[in-house]
């Protein structure tokens, strides 16, 4: 288990991950970092960083949630095309058959 030590809002925290993950938790933390810098830019007016932090959490999980719903749809729309494409085939080969059967009666 490793530690990294992360800075947001101005302050440093140290945040326990797995081996090897540092950088990739380190790149959370400017994310977060960076939506509570554009939070308390908007605000104009000095609030807390509980408040800070509640709200660049209620945002990140909004974009997730907005991301998990695409993703279900996307997904969604893979298997309905699947479903399409596999129905054109065999209407194909349904066609293919006929012709067939119409050539070895002829």
């Amino acid at each position: 288990m490793s530690q990294v030590t992360v800075t947001i809002n101005g302050r440093n925290h140290v945040v326990a991950c797995d081996d090897g993950q540092e950088q990739h938790v380190t790149d959370l933390a400017q994310e977060v970092d960076a939506r509570i810098a554009e939070l308390a830019s908007a605000s104009g007016a000095r609030i807390g960083d509980t408040v800070l932090l509640v709200r660049a959490c209620l945002m990140l999980v909004d974009e997730a949630q907005d991301a998990q719903k695409e993703l279900v749809r996307l997904a969604g729309a893979g298997e309905e095309a699947e479903s399409h494409q596999a129905a054109t085939l065999m209407a194909l080969a349904q066609r293919i058959e006929g012709v067939a059967e119409k050539l070895a009666a002829a």
